[in-house]
């Protein structure tokens, strides 16, 4: 009973927020709007807590081009394919800026010459 309990209260320190001593959830929230003001993404990227975890996804926008999202539970690395410029816009983002306000838009212009903002906020919801 007594290795039971200890590893209920393990697993469950790794995995709480502030109220335990570990951290709150680090969320990304990327939105992508065209020059019309319709939202064609939303995405909500949480980063791991535990240590080794990772997360990566590829969004693909309405066909026009993509982006990567890569986090582990310190950073988060945000770049782009198939738009003008794509080694410039690329974003390395600390989970602990992500625990608290952050919100960044960054204007994209793809291939074909078309124009969008990528909204990226800390938080995600519904």
């Amino acid at each position: 009973m007594t290795s039971l309990a200890l590893a209920s209260a393990l697993s469950s320190v790794g995995c709480s927020g502030e109220s335990a001593g570990g951290s709150t959830i680090a969320e990304l929230r990327t939105s992508v709007e065209d020059l019309a003001g319709h939202t064609t993404n939303a995405y909500c990227t949480v980063l791991p807590v535990l240590l080794g975890g990772r997360v990566r996804t590829e969004v693909d926008v309405a066909g026009e081009f993509s982006m990567l999202v890569e986090g582990d539970r310190e950073l988060v690395l945000v770049s782009f394919e198939g738009v003008k410029g794509a080694a410039d816009l690329e974003l390395a983002i600390a989970a602990e800026t992500l625990r608290s306000t952050y919100a960044e838009t960054v204007e994209v212009t793809t291939d074909q010459g078309r124009h969008f903002s990528v909204r990226l906020e800390s938080g995600c919801y519904p």
